[in-house]
């Protein structure tokens, strides 16, 4: 058997140890139950597995380390259980991953900076955690990220300039942590991305150059709750998609570009 999957069922208990004796999957797939305990260290056996749901479940104590020597993975989704300690650095092993789902657990420490080295890393999702620590500046070599999700964690530091080489980012989204400084110039050279999401945290200093008209499939800016500072830049208004934009308790000055008139998109603007 390759592929196993009980997705959406009433199951209790926990994952059997067992598990291993199934050496041949491909994908195992147990989401939406009701089970717990810990992930038995055996699944690490299983070397060919490619697909490893297990989120929404009541699972806890901490992700097995040696889940990082399964270098054929590629979707992991361990989101909405209990999980709490470090997320394993091995995990910077798992070369052919394109998706990391931990996001809704109790996890803690910082984020590993050998993730950066996941090439092949489409979506990385660890929002509403217990996160610390950094942003590493290794995140720029997952080149290929196209969703960085990180927001509801205690995350502190400046935005690395590294985050320009992902150029085929979608979604930043780094609310509701502790990050400071300024947003990176660099940050206007990511042409593909739609939605920015960096309320609640401690940003400061301007916007004059954060943002470029060759975004154009920018269509979602929160910046709310930081410290921005100076004038909203003409350029803001002249983002063709630009649809949503909040602003609200920052430290702006002067009054609103009249570019804003031409912001044919724009349905929801909110500077109060």
């Amino acid at each position: 058997m390759k592929y196993l999957s009980f997705t959406q069922n009433q199951l209790s208990g926990s994952l059997s140890s067992s598990i291993s004796v199934m050496s041949e999957l491909i994908s195992l797939g147990i989401a939406d139950n009701h089970l717990t305990g810990e992930v038995p260290s055996t699944l690490c056996d299983i070397l060919n597995l490619q697909e490893l749901s297990l989120q929404l479940n009541f699972y806890n104590g901490q992700i097995p380390e040696c889940l990082g020597d399964l270098v054929n993975m590629q979707h992991f989704s361990l989101n909405t259980n209990h999980f709490s300690g470090q997320i394993p650095s091995n995990f910077g092993k798992l070369t052919s991953l394109i998706s990391l789902s931990v996001q809704y657990n109790d996890l803690t420490g910082p984020l590993p900076s050998e993730l950066g080295g996941l090439s092949n890393l489409l979506g990385f999702f660890v929002e509403s955690n217990l996160l610390t620590g950094t942003l590493s500046s290794g995140i720029g070599n997952a080149w290929n990220l196209t969703a960085l999700v990180a927001n509801d964690n205690y995350l502190t530091g400046e935005i690395p300039t590294s985050l320009v080489n992902l150029k085929n980012l979608t979604l930043m989204q780094l609310n509701t942590n502790s990050f400071k400084g300024t947003i990176p110039v660099l940050i206007s050279e990511l042409i593909r991305l739609e939605t920015l999401l960096l309320y609640n945290n401690k940003f400061s200093g301007g916007l004059s150059e954060a943002f470029s008209i060759q975004q154009v499939a920018l269509s979602t800016i929160d910046i709310s709750e930081n410290n921005f500072n100076g004038p909203i830049p003409s350029t803001v208004f002249s983002l063709p998609s630009l649809s949503i934009i909040s602003a609200v308790k920052n430290c702006f000055t002067g009054s609103l570009p009249s570019e804003m008139c031409n912001a044919i998109n724009l349905v929801n603007i909110d500077f109060d």
